[in-house]
């Protein structure tokens, strides 16, 4: 069954005072399979939080969502986030990541594809960015802010991210799912 996504290619959910400011430096490089497997995530790093078991890539409706070990480290700001999500969704389980887009690095537009993501909700949080990153998706250019909770339409939009200034942007990437998988 498919979610159904916001006719919008892009909305702002809500405004948030949660921060996740405490992360771990080291953390970026315990878990590269992401960059390894999607070449279009070559300037990224990724924390692992909750995922797909194996980044398995599966064509089918089969696949599976484990807690990856860093999850221990931000679980309990990871459950504020998801409490506060759920005022807007009905959440049965989830995914969630922490992403970095590296200084003067992009995310070619693409549109995700698989079940995996027919069955869910993108959500993105900014941690940390600035003025000089800007996410396209569909038509649309945005500078998304701190504070701020998006969802974007990632099946039916391409969608990419180019980060033109020389410091890091962060992003808390939520995948909700509202149906038992």
């Amino acid at each position: 069954m498919n979610v159904k996504k916001p006719e919008d290619p892009f909305r702002l959910i809500c405004k948030t005072d949660i921060t996740m400011n405490a992360i771990d430096p080291n953390h970026w490089n315990q878990e590269t399979s992401r960059q390894a497997r999607f070449k279009i995530h070559k300037d990224t790093k990724t924390i692992l939080l909750r995922f797909r078991d194996k980044m398995s890539r599966a064509k089918d409706d089969k696949f599976s969502i484990k807690d990856y070990p860093l999850m221990n480290d931000y679980r309990e700001k990871i459950q504020l986030y998801i409490d506060l999500l759920s005022k807007y969704y009905k959440i049965s389980d989830y995914c969630a990541i922490i992403a970095k887009l590296i200084p003067n690095g992009v995310i070619p537009p693409h549109r995700d594809k698989r079940a995996y993501f027919d069955k869910s909700h993108r959500i993105h949080i900014p941690l940390k960015t600035n003025k000089d990153v800007n996410f396209r998706i569909g038509r649309i250019m945005v500078n998304m802010e701190l504070g701020s909770v998006y969802e974007i339409n990632n099946t039916r939009c391409a969608h990419g991210v180019r980060n033109n200034s020389s410091a890091d942007r962060h992003h808390l990437i939520f995948d909700l799912f509202e149906d038992l998988i």
